[in-house]
């Protein structure tokens, strides 16, 4: 809440004191919170794994998986890829 607060602040002072268009500052600082959550995350909480690797193992749904064209392509994912499907 507190990130929150002092972001909005940020986006209170740019667009009223300084006169700065709204959506660009708010672009902004949405990019900015990225960044910046991604660098934190790595610098406090580094384990060694590099960015952006896979932790959740590949599912292959027998049979399915097997289908010439669909299989690759539908039925070997990871869960949370497979998770859309079923809904």
């Amino acid at each position: 809440m507190i990130a929150g607060a002092l972001l909005a602040l940020l986006h209170a002072l740019l667009a009223v004191l300084f006169a700065v268009d709204q959506i660009i500052s708010g672009t902004a600082i949405n990019i900015l919170a990225v960044g910046l959550t991604g660098f934190l995350n790595r610098q406090l909480f580094a384990t060694g794994a590099p960015p952006g690797a896979a932790t959740l193992p590949h599912l292959q749904i027998p049979f399915l998986s097997d289908l010439p064209v669909l299989g690759p392509l539908v039925f070997q994912h990871q869960p949370l890829t497979m998770l859309p499907w079923c809904w």
